[in-house]
């Protein structure tokens, strides 16, 4: 029994062309009343509940609203012969290639330091806190560089918390809801510090680290402390494009990530880059590589000891191709021309995308440095994105989702 249906669909901009579709799925995908409440916006059947022998009994298309309108044969129980199904032209085209959970991967720009130096924004507190256009132009930015500034902010420490919740909820972790960056005695943690601090991402130790960085200037020292970025994206494509064999060694090889201090233990191992769920392979050639992968892991203060076990060849092999790819990854994050340097005035505020953006500190001497910082996860972030950009007010801000080459 073929359980697919090839449906002619009359839309102009598809051309006549059949698409073919399960009929579980098409079923499954119904949104009218009887299917989802209209209240909670939550499933009313599961999808176990549709039999497998369910079939097309017709099928109307209608070009000027842009849908399709489906009867069934062999429904679901309960759902009688005018129970109707209407799914749109235009979802039915990106369903099968587009999941809204890769969304936030397609339109981003790698960036060098004059690129971003170009193009990157500030953004006017005021205006980001009124107008959902400022913010979903904000926001949009942010995913396409994954590096945004906003000015303006009031001097005062719970500033962080309306410009983060603006976003979406803050992440609660060990350190607080917020918390502060400036120099202490007895620091349990070296951004605590006035030392020089290499360029890494934070809380790659827990399971689920910040998506979302947020730092608030409120005071600025009088001689260093510059803000330092750098985009992994640019420098793992320039890996690939140097030496494949590297670039898989950082794809391959799990690094050990931990905190281990003042009554906290954590620990995490991940790979320094992580390709999507369902990706194993990156087509051969390819010029985005970022497009197949769920985030950058790099972070050398918070690295914990590598796995090893006496006599082990391979493992010390695997250690030593390891360490000579994340020599030539490192150096390439540290090249003049790949680093976007920013000395910080108080008001500022830097939002940047803590599993792709590098982040470091010049060493700073004289006055008072203090930034107050949070942290937002995927989910809120992403939810607003997605709130956002079905507002048709929006729509011409967003950018054409690139093509992505399947995954091997």
């Amino acid at each position: 029994m073929n359980p697919l249906e090839t449906i002619k669909i009359d839309n102009p901009a598809n051309r006549g062309v059949r698409q073919t579709f399960d009929n579980v799925f098409l079923r499954d995908s119904c949104t009218c009343a009887q299917c989802v409440d209209t209240s909670t916006r939550q499933k009313r059947f599961d999808s176990a509940d549709i039999p497998s022998n369910i079939r097309i009994r017709h099928m109307t298309s209608d070009a000027s609203n842009g849908t399709i309108t489906l009867t069934w044969k062999h429904d679901i129980p309960g759902f009688g012969p005018d129970h109707t199904t209407v799914l749109p032209y235009k979802w039915l085209k990106q369903a099968p290639h587009s999941p809204v959970t890769h969304t936030y991967q397609d339109g981003k720009l790698a960036w060098n330091n004059k690129q971003i130096s170009k193009r990157v924004k500030t953004f006017a507190y005021n205006d980001y806190m009124s107008d959902d256009r400022v913010l979903f132009d904000l926001l949009l930015q942010l995913k396409v560089l994954g590096l945004v500034f906003i000015k303006n902010l009031p001097e005062t420490e719970s500033s962080i918390i309306q410009t983060a919740n603006r976003i979406g909820p803050l992440k609660n972790t060990f350190y607080g809801e917020t918390w502060d960056v400036r120099s202490v005695s007895n620091a349990k943690n070296v951004a605590y510090t006035d030392v020089h601090l290499g360029f890494h991402m934070d809380l790659l130790y827990m399971q689920q680290p910040p998506r979302l960085q947020l730092l608030h200037c409120l005071r600025a020292s009088e001689h260093g402390g510059a803000s330092l970025f750098s985009d992994s994206y640019r420098a793992m494509q320039q890996l690939y494009d140097l030496d494949q064999a590297a670039f898989q060694a950082l794809v391959d090889i799990p690094v050990n990530f931990h905190y281990d201090n003042d009554n906290h233990h954590y620990f995490r191992s991940r790979r320094t880059f992580q390709l999507q769920e369902g990706t194993t392979k990156i087509p051969q050639g390819s010029d985005k590589v970022w497009t197949y992968m769920e985030a950058v892991n790099w972070a050398p203060p918070f690295q914990a000891p590598f796995n090893h076990t006496e006599g082990d060849i391979a493992l010390a092999r695997s250690m030593r191709a390891w360490h000579g790819a994340a020599q030539t990854f490192r150096d390439l994050t540290e090249l003049e021309t790949a680093v976007y340097k920013r000395q910080m005035e108080p008001g500022e505020c830097v939002i940047f995308d803590n599993r792709r953006i590098l982040h470091a500190r010049t060493a700073f001497a004289g006055g008072e440095r203090w930034l107050r910082g949070a942290y937002l996860d995927d989910d809120p972030y992403l939810s607003k994105m997605r709130v956002l950009e079905k507002n048709p007010k929006h729509a011409m801000s967003v950018q054409a989702p690139a093509k992505r080459k399947p995954s091997v």
